[in-house]
């Protein structure tokens, strides 16, 4: 029985501990396809997110595919 009340405890703390704080992106699209483009041309798309998470989000590198 004390292990049991120990290990609730614990998950319910651990559980309030990782909602608590956390930034989350969400993106509207992940992919664009530019189609067929002439070479040398400037293409540009703008990818649409925001935070719906609690805490400040920090973006730090962007990598393209």
């Amino acid at each position: 029985m004390k292990k049991n009340l120990i290990f609730t405890l614990c998950f319910i703390i651990l559980s309030v501990i990782s909602c608590y704080g956390k930034s989350r992106i969400v993106f509207d699209k992940t992919e664009h396809d530019f189609g067929k483009i002439r070479a040398n041309a400037v293409v540009k798309y703008t990818f649409k997110f925001e935070n719906r998470g609690s805490d400040t989000l920090f973006i730090e590198k962007i990598k393209s595919g």
